[in-house]
């Protein structure tokens, strides 16, 4: 039941469909996990925030540097996340992540799973180079179960019911699984498919021991034929001075289509050959930018001064379709592996915990979540804008140093910004700001996703002491919810807030036209921002409270907003 009611959800609409996989498989609850369902969330006195110094221009092995952090640090960044949050989450420990990734990785490589039956109940006959930009990829399987199989889902029976019709298995992990408890996570399609005209079809999918999989499929029958293993312990520790603990989850995979890869080759005064040019601020190879998020279950990475834990990341992965043999800083385990993926490049890394992953809009900026799942202060959504100079704009946002995030709060709603690469002669900039502002609301995200135009969805689950179902989050609803809030997928935009500077009667000076500024905008025009309360909009609403007009919120939902069996877990 939990299988087929998560399929139903899946293919209502493109954009909840997304949202509303869970982050480990189809059944996250704490069903069947001994102890307390969830922590008590409860207000706690916090100290006043201190100063923490960032080691300023520390050099990492792969050429970057440390942005200095000039926002003082919230409190809750030394504490301890409970393991009964982990549990309540269902990200699972395992007992040798190293060992258990290259278990998986062995049996992969011997065809150890290909005798597994498919496991969605469709039709396996899916045409694996058709346009998969109208299918849905997801993962099927979970915790407490034999089976985890990624699969593309589609409605291609020209009813255009919104119903699945048809799959194609494309990798299955049933006979892999190194325990119970391993789970998939996300999934990705690449750039890189038959139907855009190339050789074979690539696609991504993470796990719950620190693993990303890129898969290609070359003959066309939606099946991966050769499989490489990106290790997110291996490669952050390979960075040099950062030590990455064992216990990583991969929790969000995205995907920038086009970009111009000459950021990845030039990083202080380094260059390497594989995505040029030689000179900055000339063109380089242009591939696709795969975006990880992870967290760090145990706090193992630390990058500030005094030993300050950090407990999520966005990394870069450039992604090219120009075959590379292996050499230094390229990920590759197959000889003629069909694309050449590159070192990763930090982005942002950040001192709270992530869970909602990440998403890429149609401007190549990066969306991803900062929770704090020690004190339950609240969550907000960060916003990597690449900020470039007219130069070169590049849609990347690989620069020489990253962003490192210790508050939930900074000042303006804008956190300092990266730049890089040292001595070039253009400015490459990723500005990072507070798009959705922080609210206790936007710890119940579990998924985010791009729409048209830029529009930011959000899948939500019910709010705590809503009327726990099994599914509901961490943390309660604002207060302006009296009643609690429901599972539901939100949507957040930005369009105003700034000015252009095209109109300007005089240059150099703002313009008359409203444009983005990097933060949701209020829901209801005429009233002051509210995170977490009137600066999103409701696309759908799922089980729990109804709030509807009637409690106040018609800025947000109206009568008319859909309302249906839904769980987001």
């Amino acid at each position: 039941m939990n299988i087929r009611r998560a399929l139903i959800i899946s293919v209502v609409v493109v954009a909840v469909a997304a949202l509303a996989v869970p982050l480990v498989g189809l059944s996250t609850h704490a069903s069947g996990v001994g102890g307390s369902a969830r922590p008590a969330v409860t207000a706690k006195a916090q100290p006043a925030p201190v100063a923490v110094p960032v080691q300023q221009g520390m050099k990492l092995a792969n050429g970057q540097e440390i942005t200095p952090v000039d926002q003082v640090q919230d409190a809750q960044a030394g504490g301890q996340i409970s393991a009964e949050t982990w549990r309540t989450l269902g990200i699972p420990r395992t007992a040798d992540p190293a060992a258990a990734s290259k278990k998986i990785l062995k049996r992969l490589k011997s065809g150890g799973s290909s005798g597994v039956s498919i496991q969605s109940g469709q039709p396996q006959v899916l045409n694996g180079k058709s346009a998969t930009s109208a299918a849905l990829m997801t993962n099927i399987g979970g915790r407490d179960n034999q089976f985890s199989e990624v699969t593309l889902l589609a409605d291609w029976d020209g009813r255009e019911d919104c119903a699945a019709d048809r799959e194609a298995k494309v990798d299955d992990f049933s006979t892999t699984e190194p325990d119970i408890d391993f789970v998939l996570t996300r999934t990705a399609i690449s750039e890189h498919t038959f139907a855009n005209g190339w050789n074979e079809s690539i696609y991504y999918y993470g796990d719950s021991v620190g693993n990303v999989w890129v898969g290609a499929d070359t003959t066309g029958d939606g099946r991966v034929d050769s499989i490489t293993q990106i290790n997110l312990p291996t490669v952050l520790n390979a960075f040099g001075t950062i030590n990455s603990d064992d216990q990583v989850t991969v929790t969000g995979l995205a995907v920038n289509p086009v970009a111009d890869l000459g950021s990845f080759s030039h990083v202080n005064g380094a260059y390497s050959p594989t995505f040029g040019p030689t000179t900055p601020g000339t063109p380089g190879v242009t591939g696709e930018i795969l975006y990880v998020t992870y967290t760090d279950t145990e706090s193992g990475l630390n990058l500030a001064a005094n030993n300050t834990p950090v407990r999520s990341g966005l990394l870069a992965f450039p992604v090219s379709d120009v075959v590379s043999p292996a050499k230094a800083g390229i990920i590759l385990t197959d000889t003629g592996f069909p694309v050449t993926v590159g070192a990763a490049f930090g982005v942002a890394f950040s001192v709270f915990s992530n869970i909602a992953g990440c998403a890429v809009d149609d401007d190549g900026s990066v969306y991803f979540q900062q929770v704090d799942l020690v004190q339950f202060t609240g969550a907000n959504i960060v916003k990597a804008a690449s900020k470039d100079d007219t130069a070169w704009q590049d849609r990347s946002l690989a620069t020489s140093g990253f962003g490192t995030l210790t508050t939930l709060n900074p000042t303006n709603g804008l956190y300092s910004d990266a730049s890089g690469p040292v001595g070039g002669n253009v400015s490459q900039i990723t500005r990072y700001t507070n798009y959705s502002g922080t609210s206790t609301l936007f710890g119940n995200i579990v998924a985010i996703n791009t729409g048209p135009c830029n529009v930011l969805y959000a899948a939500v689950s019910r709010s705590a002491g809503s009327g726990d179902d099994g599914t509901s989050g961490l943390f309660p609803a604002p207060s302006a919810f009296a009643s609690g809030t429901p599972s539901m997928v939100i949507s957040f935009a930005d369009c105003s807030g700034a000015f252009d500077i095209c109109t300007a009667p005089v240059a150099g000076t703002a313009g008359n036209l409203p444009m983005a500024n990097g933060i949701a905008d209020v829901a209801q025009n005429g009233l002051a921002l509210s995170a977490g309360v009137n600066n999103f909009r409701v696309f759908v609403l799922g089980n729990g409270p109804d709030i509807r007009p009637g409690a106040g919120t018609s800025a947000v939902v109206t009568n008319s907003t859909l309302k249906i069996d839904m769980q987001i877990d």
